[in-house]
């Protein structure tokens, strides 16, 4: 079972930026200021 190591680092990146969005949205009163930025 050999697969590309592009879809397995693909997949790792779709959930990192999951966690990271939803850690965002759960501070996102906190750094309102900074999303206004960005």
């Amino acid at each position: 079972m050999t697969e590309p190591p592009t879809f397995f680092s693909r997949v790792v990146c779709i959930f990192t930026s999951i966690k990271v969005i939803f850690k965002y949205n759960i501070h996102k009163k906190t750094y309102q200021p900074l999303t206004h930025n960005i």
